[in-house]
């Protein structure tokens, strides 16, 4: 958590209380400083003072925003403006405190903005676990599309196969040449073993879709 407040004697009450409260705690005094500490260090939320002597104004939450999207920021403003107030909760900004700060008001919202950053960080993992799973699922489905285009294109194979191997056990019988015999030997024997894979291929492409098909019917209610 950091503290980025114009006032020495603000920044000194706000770090006291939230580093009592168990909070690790870094302060600064402009943005310069605040740029150079988001680069080093990962800050979950910032009590951030308005007017800091190097920039102020809506342009201080759209630029944070922009560039950490995952930093909660809560408002340090000396103006008791509601419409100052809405226009800096409208900007992006998750709460804010008017000086002088309340400490009670302080730890409500303190509490309130950390748990909202909480839950947004849990709503993320959840939806980046769901895409992971809804890709793994395309995964398989493409996997699936492939296995019906592989069984397709054994058929085709073991069809010219069988041709070519019945042809030449056919001239096995026809030839007394032992050259001719022995080549035409060679391929009936390697016919066989493509025979053979393909068909291994072919079963399990067919448990793989029987598999599926059993544990989509035990999903069913």
């Amino acid at each position: 958590m950091a503290v980025f407040e114009s006032s020495a004697k603000t920044t000194a009450l706000l770090g006291h209380y939230l580093t009592t409260a168990g909070f690790n705690v870094l302060t600064g005094a402009s943005m310069t400083e605040l740029y150079d500490l988001l680069e080093r260090e990962k800050i979950a939320l910032i009590l951030l003072d308005t007017k800091l002597p190097d920039r102020n104004g809506n342009d201080i939450i759209e630029d944070l925003i922009s560039s950490y999207p995952h930093l909660g920021i809560i408002i340090i403003t000396g103006s008791t403006d509601i419409e100052v107030a809405v226009n800096w909760l409208r900007g992006g900004a998750e709460g804010y405190l008017t000086k002088p700060v309340n400490i009670d008001l302080l730890h409500h919202t303190v509490k309130t903005v950390l748990e909202k950053r909480r839950l947004t960080a849990d709503n993320r993992q959840f939806q980046e676990e769901l895409q992971k799973t809804k890709d793994l699922l395309d995964h398989a489905e493409h996997f699936s599309s492939i296995g019906q285009m592989a069984v397709q294109l054994v058929h085709t194979i073991r069809n010219s196969l069988t041709s070519i191997g019945g042809t030449s056990r056919l001239l096995e019988r026809k030839t007394t040449d032992p050259y001719t015999t022995k080549f035409l030997n060679i391929i009936t024997e390697e016919t066989a073993k493509i025979e053979t894979t393909l068909k291994d291929l072919v079963s399990a492409v067919a448990e793989r879709q029987h598999h599926k098909t059993h544990k989509g019917g035990e999903d069913q209610p």
